[in-house]
């Protein structure tokens, strides 16, 4: 069975720059949730803008199921790979049944993710910190498929990333130790 890690999380927390240190770690690839939802938005002509990819990502789960894109991504994976970006519970659950999943969330507080974003220029409509809270919380409500918090108390280890890139790969060449 495939070995997945699941490196989840809202805006703003490291999951990216999680994903990528362990991957080069580990000596396996990163795949990304939102590179396959933007290739087949880019295919249809659909902007890349937050709103129109994840009202793009709603639709592709209403018409092909919540087991799609983390499907795709697995068959590109030959024996370990890792997963970012996964905002559905039924993602995740689909990859606990398929692959021996181990999912990762990483989270930091909501003014720093908020700093991180602003940095990125990720940060869509809001220009405030409570506007971005706001934001976060309408996208996870509601009849919403999109679930990141409910998706990281699933995680099996959480790492809070508050502070420096040397403290959080700390904290990850622990959590590399069960591979």
């Amino acid at each position: 069975m495939k070995t997945v890690i699941g490196i989840i999380g809202p805006i703003g927390s490291g999951k990216d720059t999680a994903a990528i240190y362990l991957a080069e770690k580990l000596g396996c690839k990163v795949y990304e949730i939102s590179g396959h939802i933007k290739k087949l938005a880019h295919e249809q002509g659909i902007l890349h803008d937050r709103q129109s990819l994840i009202d793009f990502g709603n639709r592709i789960v209403k018409e092909r199921g919540s087991e799609y894109l983390p499907n795709a991504l697995l068959e590109q994976i030959s024996e370990r790979g890792i997963i970012t970006g996964m905002r559905q519970v039924a993602q995740i659950e689909y990859l606990q049944k398929h692959s021996n999943l181990i999912l990762v969330a990483i989270d930091a507080d909501p003014e720093i993710r908020f700093k991180r974003a602003q940095a990125r220029g990720r940060l869509g409509e809001a220009t405030t910190i409570e506007e971005f809270v706001r934001l976060e919380k309408e996208e996870n409500s509601g009849d919403r498929v999109q679930r990141i918090f409910e998706c990281m108390k699933m995680a099996d280890h959480s790492v809070t990333n508050n502070g420096t890139l040397e403290e959080l790969q700390k904290a990850l060449d622990d959590l590399a130790k069960f591979q």
